[in-house]
């Protein structure tokens, strides 16, 4: 009963709560867009990585644990794809938002949210 209680307990300790972290001042610096159909790597299959400045993802005083120079998009958020194309061909800088639950591919966070900023 005792080690019932203990892996119940760990498991509870163990389970991550959503926070949204986000950047100001982000600029794409490059873009690499994976296939839907990616057999050797599936867990990347439909997503768009960002290359971006470096800088922390911040919460409050609170930093993400998120790669601090890559972010990525799915490819079912079509008007985040949307912003960040129009964003980049207009060399306009980014906020972006990330939830640190969200790790499609490696520590990489996936962006929850875009915002152009007008220069």
């Amino acid at each position: 009963m005792k080690s019932l209680l203990l892996v119940v307990s760990l498991l509870i300790a163990s389970i991550s709560h959503a926070a949204e972290y986000s950047r100001s001042n982000v600029t794409v610096n490059s873009i690499l867009a994976m296939a839907v159909d990616r057999p050797a790597r599936t867990n990347s299959q439909g997503y768009i990585r960002l290359y971006l400045n470096d800088g922390a993802w911040m919460t409050g005083s609170s930093e993400s644990s998120c790669k601090r120079t890559n972010v990525d998009i799915a490819k079912e958020d079509t008007h985040l794809v949307s912003i960040m194309l129009t964003a980049m061909a207009l060399n306009q800088q980014l906020v972006i938002g990330v939830d640190h639950t969200l790790l499609p591919i490696d520590d990489t966070c996936q962006a929850i949210y875009l915002q152009a900023i007008t220069n």
